[in-house]
């Protein structure tokens, strides 16, 4: 699987500011997205206006059912829950997050069965994969539990939806499996610092097509026609990343054209395009002091004012004239003397 494309999308998200503005108006988008979406695929009849409504304003709509309405609210409550937990790692994740997240996705629908693993077989309509015994589920997900805590050399996007495909394979809960795989493969997603798995409601029959495939080949051992299947599923999960990515980048040009963005600061990476040159060397030139963050991200990035575009492209010039290092502070200390720059 080439994850090159998504790769320069999540590059130039992380490079470009975005106004906290900007970012809310994404995140609120997806948070009802991601609601719709989900619910959809196991058979909501909500239209996203009306999971909108019913999650912002808690609006009711006549020929809707109960449990219609709750399965809105419950998901942009489990959602949120996921977005709390970002700033963990997916090593520190266990069965027992899993069994939070269920447990909102069914409170008040079936108290009985929300945050337990269930207690006798199940069967999916229109499968026959025989998913394993109730008896088996706790020491499958405790293997779930210890995949995610293990290193991987695995693209976030393919070790996230191989979490997914686990969990929905073990089919640990009487019902809600398929949302509760959805987020938990987006909870990790966000743990690696990209933006979640939008599965489009156009996509349902190829996603649980695929996801069925990769099933019977399992059943059956058929260790080729299954790693077929998952590249599908993995190929079909970053399409589904990269519509969340477009989210963000369209809000980023738009945000563009608005009034005071020039004069924003620069992450490090958009500083890198401005001057043409590599991330590593403007954070080596800030390193040496030749460089000067404005301010720090809170989480320890920096941030540059547009005048270290012209200062980088100075650095590089001095450098071509065979300056040496020391010799570059002088000079560029001697500049901002005379231009009454502060240190």
């Amino acid at each position: 699987m080439n994850y090159e494309k998504l790769n320069q999308k999540k590059a130039l998200l992380d490079s470009c500011p975005l106004s906290d503005e900007a970012a809310s108006a994404v995140e609120a988008r997806l948070r009802t997205e991601l609601a719709y979406s989900s619910n959809a695929i196991e058979g909501n009849t909500l239209t996203f206006h009306e999971t909108q409504q019913v999650i912002e304003k808690n609006e009711r709509f006549d020929g809707k059912s109960e449990n219609d309405h709750l399965e809105a609210h419950n998901h942009a409550r489990a959602w949120d829950w996921v977005r709390e937990q970002s700033h963990r790692a997916p090593g520190d994740l266990s069965d027992r997050d899993i069994l939070q997240i269920h447990g909102m996705i069914l409170g008040g629908i079936d108290d009985t069965e929300a945050g337990r693993y269930r207690r006798s077989g199940v069967r999916v309509i229109g499968s026959p994969f025989v998913f394993p015994n109730a008896a088996k589920v706790p020491a499958l997900m405790a293997g779930l539990a210890k995949f995610m805590s293990q290193p991987s050399a695995a693209h976030p996007v393919e070790f996230a939806a191989r979490a997914h495909y686990r969990l929905v394979t073990i089919h640990p809960f009487a019902d809600g499996n398929g949302r509760t795989g959805r987020l938990l493969m987006n909870m990790i997603l966000l743990m690696l610092d990209y933006p979640p798995a939008l599965v489009q409601v156009r996509d349902k029959q190829d996603y649980m097509r695929i996801l069925k495939e990769a099933q019977m080949a399992e059943e059956q051992m058929a260790e080729a026609r299954l790693e077929r299947a998952l590249e599908s599923f993995f190929a079909l999960m970053a399409q589904s990343v990269e519509y969340s990515l477009d989210l963000y980048l369209d809000e980023i040009r738009k945000d563009a054209e608005s009034p005071g963005y020039d004069e924003r600061p620069m992450k490090i990476g958009m500083l890198a395009r401005a001057s043409g040159e590599s991330v590593s060397t403007i954070r080596y030139w800030t390193q040496e002091g030749l460089l000067k963050a404005a301010e720090k991200t809170g989480s320890g990035y920096g941030l540059y004012d547009r005048e270290m575009i012209e200062r980088a492209r100075r650095i590089r010039e001095l450098q071509r004239r065979r300056f040496r290092l020391s010799e570059i502070k002088e000079e560029l200390r001697t500049t901002d003397a005379t231009a009454g720059v502060k240190g």
